[in-house]
C-alpha cells in the first residue's frame, strides 16, 4: 500500500508499486450518514528503458543524413525523368 499524506485535502502518493493500481475513494462519515466520493483511478506503469542511449547531437546527425538521402532519392529520378522528356522533345523537333 502506498504511503498517504493528507495535506490541505490533497492525497499524495509518495511511492507506488504495480500492485497499487485501482480506484481510491474517500469515505465521509457524518453521524449515521456515510458517503463515498467518486474516487480517482490510479494507473501505474513500469518506466520504459532506453534501447539506445544516443545524445542529441548524434540524433541530429542521423536526421540530417536521412534528409540528405531522401533529397537524393527524389532528385535523381526527377532529374532523369526531366532529361528523358527533354531528349524526347529534341528528337521530335528534328
Amino acid at each position: 500500500m502506498p504511503s498517504l499524506v493528507n495535506l490541505l485535502r490533497l492525497l499524495v502518493f509518495k511511492r507506488v508499486c504495480l500492485n497499487d493500481i485501482g480506484l481510491y475513494q474517500c469515505k465521509l462519515n457524518h453521524n449515521t450518514l456515510q458517503i463515498f466520493t467518486h474516487g480517482t483511478f490510479l494507473q501505474v506503469y513500469k518506466p520504459l528503458q532506453k534501447t539506445l542511449n544516443l545524445s542529441e547531437s548524434v540524433k541530429n546527425s542521423i536526421i540530417t543524413a536521412l534528409a540528405v538521402l531522401l533529397l537524393i532519392s527524389v532528385l535523381i529520378p526527377g532529374t532523369m525523368l526531366l532529361c528523358k522528356v527533354r531528349h524526347t522533345d529534341c528528337v521530335m523537333l528534328i
